[in-house]
């Protein structure tokens, strides 16, 4: 029974609690650097005698020292969440060379423009006017506009034309 706890604490404190694992291949005769956004304050390697770890501001270079060797390494930092690698020598690897951590900072999602109808202000405004010589036809579109304030109700029956001292009623509305 105390065996069986143990184990389910271990699978759950290794799932949710501990740092994320980055593994990191190396190859004798190769270096690797890490970097960082922010310098590390300290470096805990679990084999000091397997790899060689130096600390070179934002970053970290790793040699391995065998070739095959494989341990594990803390690397703790003062604002930001302590990280962990697995580091893995092997003669048949391909080697990481160059790794850098940045925080992810999402870009801010522009929203799509939305083309807004053209405003009026109160009264009437002319839209548009078409002459058509063939049939001595004019067709006027205009725009009635009114504010909250008060009612749209035209008299249709008033509606006139004016062109200098012509007045005219319109034959179709």
């Amino acid at each position: 029974m105390i065996l069986y706890s143990l184990f389910i604490l271990q699978a759950f404190a290794s799932t949710s609690l501990g740092p994320t694992t980055f593994p990191v291949f190396l190859k004798e005769g190769f270096s690797t650097i890490l970097e960082f956004e922010e310098a590390p304050t300290q470096v805990v390697l679990g084999d000091q005698n397997l790899f060689q770890v130096e600390r070179l501001n934002r970053s970290i270079l790793i040699k391995p020292l065998t070739p095959y060797a494989t341990t594990n390494m803390f690397v703790y930092f003062k604002s930001k969440d302590t990280r962990l690698f697995l580091l893995t020598a092997s003669e048949e690897s391909e080697p990481t060379y160059y790794k850098k951590f940045e925080s992810f900072i999402p870009k801010p999602v522009e929203k799509p423009r939305v083309s807004v109808p053209v405003q009026y202000l109160r009264g009437v405004h002319l839209k548009n006017s078409d002459f058509d010589k063939k049939k001595d036809y004019l067709t006027v579109d205009f725009v009635i506009a009114a504010d909250s304030s008060g009612k749209i109700s035209p008299n249709w029956d008033l509606i006139r034309l004016k062109y200098k001292d012509r007045i005219l009623s319109p034959s179709k509305l």
